[in-house]
């Protein structure tokens, strides 16, 4: 089951990005989700861009480098 984490605005707004992240990657991104999972966060992901039904999404799949600030207001 893949976690969906919005880049920008919410879905269904098109105008975001969408980062899959599928389960049998969760550990390398569970740090990252929980602190972004609790609001006031800065995502910045580095991978390849799909476009999926019309939006925009980078996939785990195709390796991801990220870093996240939280505590931002």
């Amino acid at each position: 089951m893949p976690i969906f984490i919005d880049i920008g605005a919410a879905y269904p707004n098109d105008n975001r990005v969408t980062l899959v992240v599928w389960g049998e990657h969760y550990d390398d991104f569970a740090e990252m989700i929980n602190a972004v999972d609790h609001g006031n966060a800065w995502l910045s992901v580095t991978s390849y861009l799909e476009v999926y039904e019309g939006s925009l999404q980078m996939n785990s799949d195709n390796g991801c480098d990220y870093t996240w600030w939280t505590g931002v207001g």
